[in-house]
């Protein structure tokens, strides 16, 4: 199985022509089966967006992977123009993939950064693990990548739900990446307070 992984860092170009995100309080994410708390001053990428990343991603796993939910926040500021956001999805497995993968998870991750450091779109800069979907050590991968000469911070998480019955995603996306030390925290906390049901 190989990866293509999406360019995230096109989502974030995109989305620096859209508005600016609403001001108000903290609020919860529900849709489907995702859950999450974003801080104030983010609004909700739409349906469309989130839905085609989403849908893209199903389609780089190469069949083993179907989209069940996907959702995403952004905070975004014209005046800086600079952008952080959120895309979060649930995947469930195919029932042939499932029993593959019982007892080599670990290679699924192992090949997920695989086919981003293939993909030639992002150039890895690190792993770990990270707090996500309820997991308190998640696969977590730091890259970069540039879209019209802006450098853009590139965060993926994973997380392979109990059962091997779905794989819990997270993209996170920051331009330019100099913005980081601004979005990281906010994306950190999403990350932590995600669910998947």
């Amino acid at each position: 199985m190989k990866f293509a992984i999406v360019p995230a860092g096109l989502l974030a170009a995109a989305v620096l022509s859209l508005g600016t995100a609403a001001a108000g309080t903290a609020s919860t994410y529900k849709q489907g089966a995702i859950k999450f708390t974003y801080p104030a001053g983010w609004s909700k990428v739409s349906t469309s967006d989130s839905r085609s990343l989403g849908q893209q991603l199903a389609a780089d796993a190469k069949g083993v992977v179907t989209l069940a939910a996907v959702g995403g926040v952004e905070s975004v500021s014209k005046a800086s123009h600079s952008a952080c956001v959120a895309v979060l999805a649930k995947m469930n497995f195919t029932a042939k993939y499932r029993t593959a993968l019982k007892g080599h998870e670990s290679k699924f991750i192992t090949q997920f950064e695989s086919g981003i450091k293939k993909s030639g779109s992002v150039k890895v800069t690190g792993s770990g693990t990270q707090a996500f979907a309820g997991q308190s050590k998640a696969a977590e991968i730091q890259g970069t990548s540039k879209s019209g000469g802006t450098t853009i911070k590139d965060q993926f998480l994973i997380a392979i739900q109990s059962g091997d019955k779905a794989v819990d995603m997270a993209i996170f996306v920051v331009v330019p990446s100099s913005k980081w030390g601004k979005c990281g925290p906010a994306l950190a906390s999403i990350a932590a307070s995600s669910r998947f049901s």
